[in-house]
């Protein structure tokens, strides 16, 4: 009885064949993937803030951002390292001080958190018109904007930036009068903000490590 033994043998050329098909298809793969990494899940995060004039601020919905705040009082001066993540149209206020007190703000409560102890409010002023948020200076702009507050903004252009001086009749941050915005024209970035009393002096000034815009 004779075995008939059916030998299969890969040529050069087949091998560089399959190879290259290997190649292709691990190729496809990735640029898929970068594709929809980019294109796709990127779209949802959040991007750097750039604007050409204060009042597009406006139309920003939610934004997360982190900034160093000076404060300076009649004997000592503090920095205080802050970050946001705010949602205007949902009125969602969440704000971290030195990665240790936590201030959460809705539309029913304000709860204040630091370490094991936890504080709860009713009022939002803590929010609307504290000065270690950038969201109150928002507000702020918005209430001039809108003439629910007398207040005029006006734009200075001083070397490679513009100033935008935000004047207020009446008090709206505590104890500040006016604010100045410090825009670079190179890119249009906010970078700087210093808050004034009514006498001029100045009491908070802020420096932005990112603003990023969610929506």
């Amino acid at each position: 009885m004779k075995n008939n033994l059916k030998i299969f043998s890969i040529t050069f050329d087949t091998k560089v064949k399959i190879l290259i098909i290997i190649c292709v298809i691990i190729a496809i793969t990735i640029i898929s993937y970068s594709f929809y990494y980019i294109c796709v899940n990127n779209s949802n995060k959040a991007q750097e803030f750039e604007s050409k004039n204060v009042e597009s601020i406006l139309d920003v919905k939610s934004y997360e951002a982190k900034y160093s705040i000076v404060v300076n009082s009649n004997k000592t001066t503090n920095t205080y390292m802050i970050c946001e993540d705010v949602d205007f149209e949902n009125n969602i206020y969440n704000i971290t001080v030195n990665n240790d007190l936590n201030i959460s703000i809705t539309s029913d409560s304000t709860k204040l958190q630091k370490n094991d102890m936890q504080y709860e409010y009713i009022s939002q002023e803590i929010s609307f018109k504290n000065p270690i948020a950038f969201s109150s200076i928002i507000n702020c702009i918005k209430k001039i904007s809108s003439d629910q507050i007398k207040g005029k903004i006006t734009r200075v252009e001083q070397n490679d930036r513009y100033i935008y001086e935000i004047t207020t009749e009446e008090e709206y941050i505590e104890k500040v009068k006016k604010i100045e915005i410090c825009v670079l024209k190179e890119n249009c970035k906010i970078f700087e903000i210093k808050m004034y009393n009514f006498d001029e002096k100045e009491l908070y000034s802020i420096a932005f490590e990112s603003f990023n815009v969610k929506k």
